[in-house]
């Protein structure tokens, strides 16, 4: 990295060159101050060169580095930071984060975006953290659990689906039946629903009085002829 940096003062293919070496080198964490410095250099190809060099750092000074960019009206530098964050894992913590404390509302899901890339990727703990959190921001009726939601839809549908299935059923325990419709209602999309989904959020409306919403999904239910309805209904009968 010394050796390169004063060749990106330089015009012409030196200059060129030197940002291409850049792009393919792996920075060493004691060299992320230097990477962090070339993002404000007056050759835009170093700029961007740095961009991508600091996706195989996944610090935290990193992250705020490449979120920056993210942002960026320069739809290459935008594009190579959203690259370079995708290709490392280890940001998701910030990234998570950083979608809290977003305003804008555009941003915030171009960061979701990256998460939901992570896939397999992401620790169990960091699944748990995230699971947890858009539950508290769902009881909060805080709108930013929809960008949870949907990193969880992609990268741990079960664990989402069971979290909000057992909450739907304590809400109805507690004859909270309207709160429970509001979570349970989430799992209603057929590429997110299963018979026990349809059953809770059913048994919810009825005891509202909703029939005919409640109908469509026992017809939805009975065409899964492997599910035992009738046994489940007599388990929901105490409700």
């Amino acid at each position: 990295l010394p050796k390169l940096l004063p060749r990106l003062d330089e015009e012409g293919e030196v200059g060129k060159a030197a940002s291409e070496a850049l792009e393919k080198l792996r920075p060493r964490k004691a060299d992320a101050k230097k990477i962090l410095r070339l993002l404000e250099h007056s050759n835009p190809a170093a700029r961007l060169a740095a961009v991508r060099a600091l996706g195989s750092l996944g610090s935290g000074e990193a992250a705020e580095a490449l979120l920056r960019s993210l942002g960026s009206g320069d739809r290459e530098v935008s594009e190579a930071a959203s690259a370079a964050l995708r290709a490392n894992p280890a940001f998701a913590p910030a990234l998570i984060r950083a979608l809290e404390a977003e305003p804008d509302q555009a941003r915030s899901w171009k960061i979701a975006d990256v998460v939901r890339s992570y896939k397999d990727a992401l620790d169990a703990k960091t699944r748990k953290a995230i699971l947890a959190r858009c539950l508290a921001l769902l009881e909060n009726r805080d709108e930013k659990y929809r960008l949870l939601f949907e990193i969880l839809r992609t990268v741990r549908l079960e664990d989402l689906r069971a979290a909000l299935l057992r909450r739907g059923r304590e809400l109805m325990k507690n004859k909270k039946f309207g709160e429970a419709e509001s979570n349970l209602r989430l799992l209603e999309p057929e590429d997110l629903a299963v018979p026990e989904s349809d059953l809770a959020l059913a048994v919810a409306r009825l005891k509202q009085r909703k029939s005919d919403p409640a109908i469509a999904l026992f017809l939805r239910i009975l065409r899964r002829p492997e599910f035992p309805v009738v046994q489940h209904l007599d388990a929901a009968r105490g409700l």
